[in-house]
């Protein structure tokens, strides 16, 4: 975790000083290790921030998609979830990998189930 911490600081530093960044798929890929290193240990919006991050970089990213809607669809704290939320985000991991991840078609079930009629 410590690794990864300071190679995103120093990614933001050389940014900021005009020098080339991190490959975005480099970059979106450490946020994603990142909060994959911090499992049970952080707390929720840690987490959906980590994810974020890697989305901003990486759009299409479908871990990331996924466990994002994972968090908002599954979280034990209310104030947590987000069922449409969570239904756009698994919908897009599931579009990008063509229906054939059974993970992620797990997580559009939670989804759907958090956002209404199941």
């Amino acid at each position: 975790m410590e690794s990864l911490s300071a190679a995103l600081q120093l990614d933001e530093s050389a940014e900021r000083s005009g020098h080339r960044p991190l490959l975005a798929s480099s970059k979106a890929e450490a946020h994603f290790q990142l909060r994959w290193c911090s499992t049970g240990k952080a707390a929720p919006q840690k987490l959906i921030q980590q994810y974020r991050a890697a989305l901003e970089v990486e759009k299409d990213f479908d871990g990331a998609l996924n466990n994002l809607a994972w968090i908002f669809a599954a979280n034990p704290n209310n104030d947590v979830r987000n069922g449409l939320e969570a239904v756009q985000l698994a919908e897009r991991a599931c579009q990008l990998t063509h229906d054939l991840t059974t993970t992620y078609i797990g997580t559009l079930a939670a989804a759907y189930a958090e956002a209404g009629p199941f």
